[in-house]
């Protein structure tokens, strides 16, 4: 279920529903330390944290006001892609479980599991899951109140919680958590990941998210309604972020 808050359980809450890879542990962690009046604010998360709206309003009491947050296409593969390999793959040593972990690894890491470069796995996602991207956020963009994207998160959320009536200063975390950039988007290395190359385990330093042109151009085709909406070219129908 994903994150409500507010003034106390009796009354209509606020909620984040968090898309996986788009700062959603960065924004939970804010919305954790809201408080009303001096008062911190009653919040409650359980179950699994990326439910969407329509899923999660079947369950529950009266919505107040609500937001996710996005990320465009070629950044969400990016994160998604080196995300996996660190915790999954390496990190718990598991076997491909998502459907995308199929064109990330094949094997486990302790038993000398292979990984396939970014290309082979944007090219094999998008070629068995056309769109992925779009119908993921499909099932949030539109039943939400606002929509925020994950460029300038640390700016835009604190501004959108204030409007809702928390106190302020609303405050930020120094940093984010599960992340592979840093806050002008370049890579940053786990702690973990280097100890493992320094051991000579066969990771491509820096796990290289390069795109022939004829991938990216799959992207552009297959996320297309993504990337013109993120442009403001477009309104998502249906959704209220236009």
């Amino acid at each position: 279920m994903p994150l409500s808050f507010g003034t106390h359980q009796g009354q209509p809450l606020d909620w984040f529903y968090h898309i996986p890879r788009t700062g959603g542990n960065y924004a939970t962690r804010v919305c954790k330390q809201l408080s009303v009046h001096g008062e911190r604010v009653y919040r409650h998360h359980k179950g699994h944290k990326h439910g969407d709206p329509q899923r999660s309003r079947r369950r529950r009491q009266v919505e107040r006001y609500s937001f996710t947050i996005v990320r465009p296409p070629l950044d969400w593969y990016r994160s998604f892609y080196r995300f996996r390999i660190v915790k999954h793959f390496v990190g718990r040593d598991l076997l491909p479980g998502h459907p995308l972990d199929h064109y990330i690894w094949a094997g486990r890491y302790s038993t000398h599991g292979h990984i396939f470069d970014f290309d082979h796995f944007v090219k094999g996602a998008l070629s068995e899951f056309p769109g992925y991207l779009t119908q993921l956020y499909g099932r949030f963009v539109p039943y939400v109140s606002a929509v925020l994207e994950t460029k300038d998160i640390s700016r835009t959320l604190p501004a959108l919680l204030a409007s809702w009536g928390y106190d302020e200063p609303i405050r930020t975390p120094p940093g984010k958590r599960n992340s592979t950039t840093d806050d002008n988007g370049d890579w940053k290395q786990p702690r973990q990941l280097a100890k493992w190359l320094e051991r000579g385990d066969g990771l491509p330093e820096g796990l290289p998210v390069y795109l022939s042109r004829s991938t990216q151009d799959m992207i552009n085709a297959h996320e297309a309604k993504v990337i013109h909406w993120l442009a403001g070219e477009c309104a998502w129908n249906g959704g209220t972020h236009e």
